[in-house]
């Protein structure tokens, strides 16, 4: 398909041909923003041109949000689990960074990983947002006692963290506490699925149900 095919109809027969396959308003509310993304470099670049835009007046389905706080008493219950048999030393530590990021305003894994935790605060720039952000990027948040504990356990001469794990890409020991966090969630009877990310979210409602301003919780993540 030309670039010149891209169409206001054509459009509307892709979202169509993506939801007969199954796809969710989600998925093709990111599929259509590549498309979009894409075409928009194409008319920047001088390589096509249109007389109405194919997205003038596109309207894409809204992305579903996903509920995926956890209660004070979920949280409290994983805080203070004690883990047992061939799985103690891989939930521990998937415990244990979720904990960090809670007490972190909800810091992403690989930020955390990269971060030195030897002195008295953690201070790191946010990857996903770094390039797009503008002004002062960097984050400064003072390490409070209930993060320095875990910390401790884990910290290096070069004061990163290190899980005792030979992993050589990131993805890896993402996949390996996502995993451990999601049968963490089930042995615990969690009503919903725990993942790493849920430690922003709760971050975040939290501070909303003890009516600290949005803006500052904004701010903070």
């Amino acid at each position: 398909m030309t670039l010149q095919q891209f169409t206001p109809t054509a459009l509307t027969l892709f979202e169509k041909h993506l939801r007969k396959g199954g796809s969710s308003d989600t998925t093709i509310n990111i599929s259509m923003s590549h498309v979009k993304a894409l075409l928009n470099a194409a008319v920047n670049d001088g390589i096509v041109e249109y007389k109405i835009f194919p997205f003038r007046n596109y309207k894409a389905p809204a992305k579903a949000v996903r509920d995926i706080c956890i209660s004070k008493e979920e949280l409290r219950k994983l805080r203070e689990a004690e883990f047992k048999g061939v799985s103690t030393r891989r939930h521990t530590v998937a415990r244990d960074l979720f904990m960090l990021s809670f007490y972190f305003a909800g810091i992403n894994l690989t930020d955390l990983m990269d971060a030195k935790l030897d002195g008295d605060t953690i201070n790191f720039v946010r990857k996903k947002t770094a390039a797009k952000k503008t002004g002062e990027k960097g984050v400064s948040l003072t390490i409070q006692p209930e993060a320095r504990a875990i910390i401790d356990k884990y910290l290096t001469d070069d004061g990163k963290l290190d899980f005792g794990y030979n992993y050589s890409q990131y993805e890896q020991f993402r996949s390996f506490v996502t995993k451990g966090l999601n049968k963490i969630g089930e042995d615990l009877g969690f009503e919903k699925k725990l993942m790493f990310y849920s430690a922003r979210k709760t971050f975040v409602q939290f501070g909303q149900q003890l009516g600290i301003p949005l803006y500052v919780l904004e701010y903070a993540i």
